[in-house]
């Protein structure tokens, strides 16, 4: 599996690092059949504000997952270098695509309707990321990314609580 950057506005935005040692710890079986992860700038369909797409190559066994990140222009600028927090971020949208490969290509679940789909891709990705994200970006040397984020998620709090 390759990792094809396509970005042109959005180059900025770290997240090739977190994906290349990402990678080597998704279980094979789970990554069989994926030609490309392809990074581009924004969903090129139009139809939605979507973080990424699964897409099955038209007359083979293979499928590219897109991800797209012009909607990362609307974090704030306090966190977006942060690189945990990147690839929380972009390795979350690559888990709930990954779950839409596990349906539809290994057809190792019953394909659910689309919204109940999303939800269970969602919960997939929530479980995956943060045991990789851990790994990948270790506490011990990542300290001041990590208290960055609980600092931003209290700011955040604090301000919806109002």
């Amino acid at each position: 599996m390759k990792i094809v950057d396509l970005r042109e506005n959005t180059k900025s935005y770290q997240v090739k690092g977190a994906l290349e040692k990402a990678i080597p710890l998704i279980p094979k079986e789970l990554i069989t059949g994926v030609r490309n992860i392809v990074l581009l700038d924004k969903d090129h369909y139009g139809k939605r504000n979507a973080g990424g797409r699964y897409v099955n190559i038209k007359g083979t066994n293979k499928s590219d997952i897109e991800m797209y990140f012009e909607h990362y222009e609307e974090i704030p600028k306090e966190i977006i270098n942060n690189k945990v927090f990147l690839g929380l971020l972009t390795l979350n949208t690559l888990f709930h695509e990954l779950y839409h490969h596990l349906i539809r290509f290994h057809k190792k679940k019953m394909k659910p309707k689309f919204e109940m789909e999303q939800r269970q891709a969602d919960n997939y990705a929530g479980q995956q990321v943060r045991k990789i994200v851990m790994e990948i970006f270790p506490v011990n040397t990542n300290r001041d990314e990590y208290d960055q984020m609980k600092a931003m998620a209290r700011k955040v709090n604090n301000f919806t609580e109002v």
